[in-house]
């Protein structure tokens, strides 16, 4: 205990101002690198409906990379509605996000759909090939159009505020974060108008690419189906001893099984083969804490 009090005492450690301890206390965790998911069941056993939402961290931002992760998400609104929910027709809701979370930016991907008609992983697969198809998509775009999303984004955000709740809106986070950027708008305005779109390109590819870096995670809830919550009874032929084998599967939560063959007397687990398959998609997160305890937090930047 001396020697305790001795180390403090050389270190001249004293407690955190109020403000450093909020700070810390709004820190974003710093994903690893490559691709991770999280599968929960749906708490409903009656709902069949599936959630999913890709997030892709791409860093501490500033206010012109800011300004850039609008500008994509503009540009990428309607072509992902009319890829996965048009086309594709993945779910009834579909819709993709800009994120700035403690100073931390990323993008985002939903989509709401049906464990009935297409499982977590297929629309995990169908945002991932959108986003690699829609760089292509953004080089053959015509310069015409990409300066009409540009222009539109800031009329967008030098439009005067119509009332009071407005105004709050614009500059309560300001206060709340301690960045006291209250013409925010202004310069990000400024940042659109010298962006091209190589540097858009660049941004999209550096968020969906393991070579540069790629920070992934998946958030899968997987919707009640009649066929995991009934058990399944199946009577099979052995094909060297011509004995028969009764297998059963039953649910046992997180969209999981659990076989029982009564011939081997083997009890075992779908999980182990749902996290093989699902290896190339992800590395598969089992506890939020232990997945958490084990990663840094990116560092205090406001902006």
């Amino acid at each position: 205990m001396n020697t305790l009090f001795l180390l403090c005492s050389k270190l001249k450690m004293n407690p955190l101002l109020p403000s450093q301890v909020s700070q810390l206390s709004n820190r974003c965790l710093l994903l690893p690198r490559g691709a991770h998911l999280r599968r929960v069941g749906n708490m409903n056993e009656k709902d069949v409906n599936s959630v999913v939402t890709n997030y892709y961290q791409i860093g501490l931002g500033s206010v012109s990379t800011l300004a850039l992760n609008d500008l994509l998400v503009s540009l990428m609104e309607e072509p992902c509605f009319d890829v996965l929910r048009t086309q594709e027709q993945l779910g009834y809701s579909v819709f993709c996000t800009c994120r700035c979370t403690s100073g931390v930016l990323g993008l985002s991907v939903t989509v709401c759909t049906q464990a009935t008609k297409f499982s977590t992983t297929h629309v995990d697969e169908r945002i991932d090939s959108f986003l690699q198809s829609f760089v292509q998509n953004l080089k053959e775009m015509p310069d015409s159009d990409f300066q009409h999303h540009v222009e539109g984004l800031v009329n967008i955000k030098l439009r005067e505020d119509l009332n009071l709740t407005e105004v709050v809106d614009q500059h309560w986070p300001e206060i709340v974060s301690q960045t006291y950027l209250f013409d925010r708008r202004r310069q990000e305005c400024d940042a659109l108008k010298t962006l091209s779109r190589e540097h858009v390109i660049d941004w999209l590819v550096s968020c969906i690419t393991p070579a540069r870096g790629k920070r992934k995670l998946s958030i899968q809830i997987v919707g009640r189906t009649q066929e995991i919550l009934a058990p399944t009874v199946s009577c099979a032929m052995h094909p060297v001893d011509g004995t028969e084998s009764l297998s059963v599967e039953a649910n046992v939560g997180d969209g999981h099984q659990v076989s029982l063959n009564t011939k081997r007397g083997v009890k075992e687990s779908h999980k182990d083969r749902h996290r093989k398959s699902h290896q190339q998609h992800g590395k598969l997160i089992e506890d939020v804490h232990t997945f958490k305890d084990s990663n840094l937090f990116h560092s205090v930047w406001k902006f």
